[in-house]
């Protein structure tokens, strides 16, 4: 009897041991839950305030065009083509705000597709926000536009058709705008499919595939029957190296290698690489002694997702860049929603870890942005000349001197720039001035008699003849 009793108060002990490390463990995670969310809206706040203040866009955004014509055979977005005259006349904010509402209900279906806990829904949507591809085309707002809204819309319907006609509407609505973002309708799919198995998984990157393929052939015929031209032109900037041997092979893949450490350098680099292919590892293992094969029926999409934007690029050898590479960092915030459910402190915390790392770089170079036009806008508001006494501004200076000016101020502001272009080119100052009125540029190299005879400022000299602006950097 005293044996059964010291027994019993063991067991009793035990489980009261038990029970408290349980509520402890709940504890934490309900205030790792909150300080994660607090922290993520802090972050999106503080950069969506910086994102609207911005007033100047790129030079060869859809306000300075007078046509998107040579777009459209460089690009092949069609949709844009059929819409410019009404994209045109978009408020920028307005054109930011919808975007990022899209953007919000995409991943919040994707979510939704995925779990049913709220606050993973939340943490998932505001780690969304931080992507820093959305921030590093600013200057283009109402090119994006139709892309967040087409995306929305095929969130919306992802629920209501079969896989392999979403991939082909996708598809087709998505190579008349960027096509990058048709990789995303994987994450769709992927997030809501029940039956797991090899066999099935083959079957939907075959059906991604062929809404590719569908997409790609409906554009080169809108090209062949508008303009007579077959594929597209691609731009001499873009630096395109088509495989024709095996030494463009290995050009090519050395091109992708250095974009995927681009890419990754935002989130950790190296460091999150390892955490990030381990954290794989320890979920598949986990999942086969479960035998739960839907985690690595998601995992293995993911990787594909990850890696969409390169292995489209590389059969021509182009580049993908931060702006671009939307895939990328949308399967790492869904890894770690995984993660997060599987194992709710460690996924917590490495959540934290990456939005810190993001912020960062988006907050730096949107703050970079801000401030640098801003001190140009400043200096050309200065000047006290108006814009409708102006025929035309003649920017005299060198691209070298306009970016000596670029990097003085950064260094004089301490201003830190991760991933947008720089304006270090004289045409790319037109849109500074255009922000503040006017409309007609050019540039030329000027007579030192009109620098001579012109007026100082702290960054720019100018001075006005014959109705021309002349601006030195």
């Amino acid at each position: 009897m005293v044996i059964a009793q010291k027994l019993k108060n063991q067991f009793l002990f035990s489980s009261r041991n038990s029970n408290n490390i349980h509520t402890l463990q709940r504890s934490v995670d309900k205030a790792l839950t909150l300080a994660l969310i607090l922290l993520l809206v802090y972050f999106s706040v503080e950069i969506i305030v910086v994102l609207l203040d911005i007033k100047v866009l790129r030079h060869d955004a859809l306000p300075f065009l007078f046509s998107y014509k040579n777009k459209l055979l460089e690009e092949g977005r069609w949709l844009n083509y059929l819409f410019f005259p009404l994209l045109k006349e978009i408020r920028p904010t307005f054109a930011i705000l919808v975007s990022l509402l899209c953007w919000c209900y995409f991943n919040y279906i994707v979510a939704k597709n995925f779990t049913s806990d709220l606050c993973n829904i939340t943490i998932f949507i505001l780690l969304s926000l931080l992507v820093p591809s959305f921030y590093a085309l600013t200057g283009w707002p109402l090119t994006l536009l139709l892309n967040f809204v087409v995306l929305a819309f095929i969130a919306f319907i992802s629920n209501k058709v079969h896989p392999f006609l979403l991939f082909l509407i996708s598809g087709v609505l998505f190579f008349g705008l960027f096509n990058n973002f048709y990789n995303l309708t994987l994450l769709l799919v992927l997030s809501k499919e029940q039956e797991v198995s090899f066999k099935k998984l083959i079957k939907i990157l075959a059906m991604w595939i062929s809404g590719y393929i569908a997409g790609f052939f409906l554009m080169t015929i809108f090209l062949k029957c508008g303009f007579n031209q077959f594929g597209l032109k691609i731009a001499d900037w873009r630096l395109p190296n088509p495989i024709h041997g095996l030494n463009d092979v290995v050009i090519n893949l050395k091109r992708a290698r250095t974009d995927f450490r681009s890419a990754m350098e935002l989130v950790g680099g190296r460091i999150a690489v390892v955490a990030i292919a381990l954290s794989i590892c320890i979920l598949v293992a986990k999942s086969i002694v479960k035998q739960d094969k839907k985690i690595i029926f998601v995992c293995v999409g993911l990787v594909c997702l990850a890696l969409s934007c390169f292995a489209q690029s590389f059969p021509l050898g182009l580049g993908v860049a931060i702006r671009t590479n939307f895939p990328l960092y949308s399967s790492i915030f869904f890894f770690l929603l995984i993660l997060t459910i599987q194992f709710p402190v460690t996924g917590k915390i490495f959540s934290f870890c990456i939005a810190s790392l993001l912020f960062l770089a988006d907050f730096s170079s949107l703050e970079q942005y801000l401030k640098l036009t801003n001190v140009w806008r400043n200096e050309i508001l200065k000047m006290n000349v108006p814009p409708a006494s102006v025929k035309e501004v003649v920017i005299c200076s060198t691209d070298q001197e306009v970016a000596s000016s670029e990097n003085k101020i950064n260094n004089n502001l301490a201003l830190k720039n991760y991933f947008n272009e720089g304006f270090s080119t004289t045409w790319r100052q037109y849109s500074i001035f255009y922000s503040v009125g006017y409309r007609h540029f050019s540039t030329q190299k000027c007579s030192n008699e009109l620098k001579l005879n012109s007026n100082k400022l702290p960054i720019l000299s100018w001075t006005k003849s014959d109705g021309k602006l002349y601006v030195w950097y």
